[in-house]
């Protein structure tokens, strides 16, 4: 399943980060057009001001990964588990249909009993089933096109499902990955060039 690519910091903290860097900024160029600092106080503000940049970015990146794991985890839950507060029954009934996916070696198996449980109405299966055939076609080294046909075809009959997994494939993607590192550039302070020790 394919997504496009999300940062992990959420909108909100990325805005309050990359403000906090543009402020830096700002009070970087005024201490350098200041006059009335020597060089030697220029430096130390310059480097006060970096320190604060740096903490205040980094507790807020910080916090909203934070906050994206969390996400992670409860999408996890709600994709492959059992909601808090589910029955003896239910847990047990789950456990045991998680036994019996892992015994199906291949796409085609784990299909059959799919289908079998999806005639039956065994939706403890049936989830099972579906957490198993989307652990698998995370393997590069498996045959990820016919266990992600197995994920697509459990999600494209249930909506809410489809957005609760393309939201988590978002999160821990490379393109998500990828996202996440460019706004690091973004979000980031650079140390002056005054504080850089030369060679």
């Amino acid at each position: 399943m394919t997504t496009k690519g999300k940062s992990r910091v959420d909108e909100q903290a990325r805005e309050k980060a990359a403000a906090a860097v543009a402020a830096y900024n700002g009070r970087v160029k005024a201490i350098r057009a200041d006059d009335g600092l020597s060089d030697m106080g220029k430096r130390s503000a310059l480097e006060a001001e970096f320190e604060k940049a740096k903490a205040t970015t980094a507790k807020l990146r910080g916090d909203a990964e934070k906050s994206a794991e969390r996400r992670q985890q409860a999408l996890r839950r709600e994709l492959f588990g059992l909601s808090y507060g589910s029955s003896d029954t239910a847990v047990v009934s789950l456990r045991d249909a998680q036994d019996r996916v892992t015994q199906a070696k291949s796409p085609e198996e784990l299909g059959e009993l799919m289908e079998r449980a999806a005639v039956t109405g065994d939706e403890s299966l049936l989830r099972a089933g579906f957490a198993r055939a989307w652990q698998q076609g995370r393997n590069p080294l498996g045959s990820a096109a016919k266990w992600n046909g197995l994920v697509d075809e459990y999600a494209q009959q249930r909506p809410s499902v489809k957005g609760q997994l393309q939201e988590l494939e978002q999160l821990i993607s490379s393109a998500g990955q990828t996202a996440e590192f460019a706004e690091r550039m973004e979000t980031t302070p650079v140390p002056p060039s005054e504080l850089r020790v030369s060679a």
